[in-house]
């Protein structure tokens, strides 16, 4: 028999909220991979200057970019 408590609870929001972060975190990962390499050949120096991530009508997050 399980019984659901508070904390089971608080565990599994941080399970599906950790869950969610990482499916975002490869989304990111693969659209930058794609940008990178679909770069034009006549395009010199830093291509990725800055990236800046916002839902709608929120503020924005600035991601560190570092090229590998």
């Amino acid at each position: 028999m399980i019984h659901e408590t508070t904390d089971f609870r608080l565990v599994w929001d941080d399970f599906q909220k950790f869950r969610d972060f990482v499916k975002h975190k490869e989304n990111i990962e693969a659209a930058l991979a794609h940008v990178v390499r679909i770069k034009p050949s006549s395009a010199k120096g830093q291509y990725i200057k800055r990236i800046c991530l916002a839902a709608t009508r929120t503020p924005s997050v600035t991601i560190e970019y570092v090229p590998s």
